[in-house]
């Protein structure tokens, strides 16, 4: 795999059906699987709907694999700058690994938001999401493999909630500009992704309720 591939290319992911709450806030529901594709880096990370403690989620096995379910979309961050999603994983890859490294930059669990280069694709801009094995909570850092257009932070850390599910909401905007110094309207895509490429491991993660509101929405009916 060719360094650059994995962070910039995937510049035209997103993963989302459109719906509406009940305040007829415009948002997007991850959950339909007839609307997501594949985009391999190396090779195939393994993504299935899956029933887990009653309700429909993405479950994603990696195994010295990386791909990512995506979507484009061109999303109004003046209606909708809010990003939230649950997400949940079996193990991190220890406190050993540094993730700042090109040897390192793998993760049990990523969310993607890219705002692309218009007919430029290669002056792509993503902002990773990541449940770090390593990093504190709340770090940001330049990938290893893509430069400063790739930008990542870390939204949980270890493995002390591994097997629990964790709640996140992010103003996309804000989080934009302290990552790029620059206003910010619009994304144009969105994926997840669970990646061992680098490290050869195998990490298992799941994935839902992932949308973008106009208002932070509290986290409820988390499952244990």
């Amino acid at each position: 795999m060719k360094p650059l591939s994995k962070a910039i290319a995937s510049a035209a992911l997103g993963l989302f059906t459109q719906g509406v709450l009940a305040q007829a806030e415009p948002v997007f529901n991850a959950i339909d699987m007839l609307h997501w594709e594949e985009r391999i880096f190396s090779t195939t990370t393994e993504y299935r709907g899956v029933l887990l403690d009653g309700e429909r989620v993405v479950r994603a096995r990696a195994d010295d694999s990386a791909s990512a379910l995506y979507q484009r979309r061109n999303i109004d961050l003046s209606k909708t700058p809010y990003l939230q999603w649950r997400w949940r994983i079996d193990r991190t890859l220890g406190t050993d690994i540094n993730e700042r490294s090109h040897d390192g930059d793998d993760f049990p669990a990523r969310v993607y938001v890219v705002r692309t280069g218009g007919l430029t694709f290669w002056r792509a801009r993503v902002l990773n999401y990541v449940w770090s094995s390593s990093q504190p909570v709340g770090s940001r850092w330049t990938s290893p493999l893509a430069g400063t257009d790739t930008q990542m932070i870390a939204v949980d850390t270890g493995d002390d909630l591994a097997g629990q599910w964790q709640w996140h909401s992010r103003d996309i905007r804000a989080d934009w500009f302290a990552a790029f110094g620059e206003e910010l309207d619009r994304i144009d895509a969105v994926a997840i992704m669970t990646d061992t490429d680098n490290t050869g491991a195998a990490l298992q993660a799941w994935y839902a309720d992932i949308l973008f509101s106009a208002q932070p929405l509290p986290a409820a009916g988390l499952a244990d």
